[in-house]
C-alpha cells in the first residue's frame, strides 16, 4: 500500500477533473449526470421490480402492487442522488485541494454519497445493503490467496458451502418467519394428528395434494418463474445493442439457465421432504432441515456464482437475525446494546466505497454485474476513471 500510494502521488493526483470526464468542463458533466444516471438506474432495477410482479401473479393485489412501485421509485430517487452526489463531491474534492489524493479520489466520495440511500424505503435499503454486501464476499473469492483461491476452484466446496446456506435460509423462514428473497418458499408445517385430514402414511404437509402433485406443481411454477428471467436477462441483453433484425433474431435464442435452475432446486427440496416425513424416521423440523440442505446439490449442476455469493450474505443475515431473537430478552444492557446497534447504517457505506475503491483500483476483483451498477449509479463514470487508473499504471510500468 505504501508503494501504491507513493505511486499515486506521483502519477494520478496531478490529473485534472477534465483528463476524467474526457474534456467535459464539470458544470456539464454534473448535468449529464442529473439527466442520465435517472435513467440508468431504471433500466437497471426496471428488471428487478417487474420480477417482482410476476412472482406473485396470481395472488397480486392493488396494494401489492402499490408497494412495488413505490419501491421502484424510492430505489430511482434514492440511487439517483447517491450517484449524482459521487459524482459532484469527485469535482469539489479536486477543486478544493488541487490534487487528488488516493482516498478522495472515489472512496470518500461514495462513503458519504452512500449515505443518502437510507432516505429511501426498508426494502429498497436492505436490497442495497444485500447487493454491497454480495459484491465483497465476490471480491473477497476472487483475491489471490489460499482459501479463496481453494473455495473459487472446487465445485464440490461451493456445492458444500451453497447446501449449508440452504439449509440456514430456509429454516430461517419456517421456524422464525423471516423476510427476505430466496428462490423458494419453505414447506407448510406438518398438520396435527388431532386434524381429520392426518395420514398414519404421507407427508401430511399437503392433505388436499398427493405429493407427486405437490411435487410436479412447485417445479412448473419455478421453472417458469426463472424462465421469466431468462426472458428479461434476454432482453436486457439485446437493449444493450442497436437495433436491427438480426439483434432480434438472436434474441429468440434464449439460453435456459435459471428455468432448469429453479425448477431443480425446488424439486430437489420438496421430493426430499415428502420422502423424508413418508419414512417418518427423524421429526418434521429436522426432516425440512435435511430436504433444505439437499436442495443445495442444485449448485453442483448449475454452478451460479452470483447465487452463491447471494446466498452466503443471506445466510449470514439470517443467523444474526436468529442470534437477536434468541437474546432478545437478555437483560444484560452491554448485550442489548450490541444486538440492537443499527450495524448496516455504518458497514453499508463503508463496504459500498470499499467496492468502488476496488473497481477502480483492482477491477480483476470484480465481476460484470458489480461494474455494471457502479456504472448505472455514476452515468459510467467509475469505469472511466477505472480506464484512466488503468491506463496511467501500465505507462508507468512501460517506463521502469
Amino acid at each position: 500500500m505504501a508503494n501504491f500510494s507513493k505511486f499515486f502521488n506521483e502519477h494520478l493526483s496531478t490529473l485534472s477533473c477534465r483528463d476524467f470526464h474526457e474534456g467535459v468542463s464539470c458544470q456539464r458533466h454534473i448535468l449529464s449526470s442529473c439527466i442520465y444516471c435517472p435513467l440508468s438506474i431504471m433500466k437497471l432495477f426496471s428488471p428487478i421490480y417487474l420480477f417482482a410482479i410476476i412472482r406473485k401473479y396470481r395472488s397480486l393485489t392493488k396494494e401489492d402492487l402499490k408497494e412495488i412501485l413505490l419501491n421502484y421509485k424510492s430505489c430511482i430517487m434514492g440511487c439517483s442522488v447517491t450517484g449524482i452526489c459521487c459524482n459532484c463531491i469527485l469535482c469539489v474534492f479536486r477543486v478544493l485541494f488541487r490534487k487528488h489524493f488516493l482516498y478522495t479520489l472515489i472512496f470518500i466520495p461514495v462513503w458519504f454519497s452512500a449515505h443518502f440511500i437510507f432516505l429511501c424505503s426498508k426494502t429498497v435499503i436492505e436490497m442495497a445493503s444485500t447487493t454491497a454486501y454480495q459484491y465483497f464476499v465476490e471480491s473477497l473469492l476472487r483475491r489471490n490467496n489460499v482459501l479463496s483461491k481453494t473455495i473459487s476452484g472446487s465445485k464440490s466446496i461451493q456445492t458444500a458451502i451453497f447446501m449449508l446456506c440452504s439449509a440456514l435460509i430456509l429454516h430461517g423462514k419456517r421456524a422464525f418467519d423471516m423476510k427476505g428473497f430466496w428462490l423458494i418458499k419453505p414447506s407448510p408445517a406438518t398438520i396435527s394428528e388431532e386434524s381429520e385430514d392426518f395420514r398414519r402414511i404421507g407427508c401430511n404437509m399437503h392433505p388436499k395434494l398427493t405429493c407427486g402433485h405437490y411435487l410436479w406443481e412447485g417445479v412448473r411454477n419455478n421453472f417458469l418463474m426463472g424462465l421469466a428471467v431468462d426472458c428479461l436477462r434476454a432482453l436486457k441483453r439485446v437493449s444493450n445493442q442497436p437495433l436491427s433484425t438480426k439483434t432480434w433474431t438472436k434474441a429468440m435464442n434464449i439460453r435456459m439457465y435459471w428455468g432448469p435452475l429453479f425448477s431443480l432446486y425446488i424439486g430437489l427440496y420438496r421430493l426430499t421432504h415428502c420422502l423424508l416425513n413418508r419414512v417418518d424416521v427423524a421429526p418434521d423440523k429436522l426432516n425440512h432441515a435435511l430436504a433444505a440442505c439437499c436442495a443445495g446439490l442444485s449448485h453442483f449442476f448449475y454452478p451460479e456464482m452470483t447465487l452463491f455469493h447471494f446466498a452466503v450474505v443471506q445466510a449470514i443475515a439470517m443467523l444474526w437475525r436468529m442470534f437477536q431473537m434468541c437474546g432478545a430478552g437478555t437483560e444484560n444492557k452491554i448485550s442489548r446494546a450490541l444486538l440492537s446497534f443499527p450495524y448496516t447504517y455504518v458497514l453499508y457505506p463503508l463496504i459500498q466505497a470499499h467496492c468502488v475503491h476496488i473497481h477502480i483500483m483492482r477491477p480483476q476483483l470484480c465481476g460484470t454485474f458489480h461494474i455494471t451498477t457502479d456504472n448505472s449509479f455514476t452515468n459510467n463514470y467509475s469505469t472511466t476513471i477505472m480506464n484512466k487508473v488503468q491506463e496511467t499504471i501500465k505507462r508507468a510500468k512501460g517506463l521502469q
